[in-house]
């Protein structure tokens, strides 16, 4: 009786010992990271700095570097630069951002405020800062923040404290005043039941549809927000 008791026993410890080394080796396994690889120039890579970086509807990943826009394939890169032969292409090389639409248009953003549309099926460049409109409405106003919404519409903070949105469907305009006290670096962002809110070194902002303005939102802590 006492023998079979403890070959129970015995038997219990030996199953909790093959579940706890099972659970070891799968959590062992869960931790295996794929080895980092070092992209560099030696991969076709222009300039070492990349401020933003996106992956296509393709998989294609793209970089903005301060020497043009970077298409990456998983081997080798592409390089798109402003054209010496004046056809379409990006409009300045010192990039900022990148963003991608719903159409899966990606926008180009250069620190000289330029911004470029790419098809990148067709790879064809269009400049949306250059249309009349916007070169009418914004000059060489200096872009600090963008944002492109699920509905593709284009948001973007300028230095001059003003806040436009722009509906590239249908080319509208609606215009905000910058909420908070200081014209510093800001941030966009949708939450998942389509409002737009805002952040600066002021506060948190929320878009308001009833009256159409962006309105403080108190923090729990009164958190400076950038």
């Amino acid at each position: 009786m006492q023998s079979g008791l403890i070959y129970h026993r015995l038997s219990g410890l030996f199953v909790l010992l093959l579940i706890l080394a099972c659970g070891v080796s799968a959590w062992a396994q869960a931790l295996v990271v794929p080895q980092p690889e070092a992209i560099t120039f030696r991969q076709g890579l222009p300039q070492a700095f990349v401020p933003s970086i996106i992956q296509d509807h393709q998989g294609f990943i793209w970089m903005a570097t301060r020497d043009g826009l970077c298409r990456y394939d998983g081997n080798n890169f592409k390089v798109f630069q402003p054209r010496a032969d004046g056809k379409p292409g990006i409009t300045s090389s010192s990039l900022f951002g990148l963003s991608l639409d719903p159409q899966g248009r990606i926008w180009i953003f250069s620190d000289q405020s330029d911004i470029d549309i790419l098809d990148p099926l067709r790879e064809k460049f269009t400049s949306f800062s250059r249309q009349p409109a916007f070169k009418k409405m914004f000059g060489r106003d200096i872009i600090d923040a963008h944002y492109i919404d699920r509905q593709g519409r284009l948001w973007l903070s300028f230095l001059s404290n003003k806040v436009v949105c722009i509906d590239p469907a249908t080319n509208q305009y609606r215009h905000y005043k910058r909420p908070g006290n200081l014209p510093t670096f800001s941030a966009f962002l949708q939450d998942k039941q389509g409002t737009i809110w805002m952040s600066n070194r002021s506060g948190l902002y929320r878009l308001d549809q009833r009256i159409d303005r962006f309105v403080p939102y108190t923090l729990p802590d009164n958190d400076v927000i950038v």
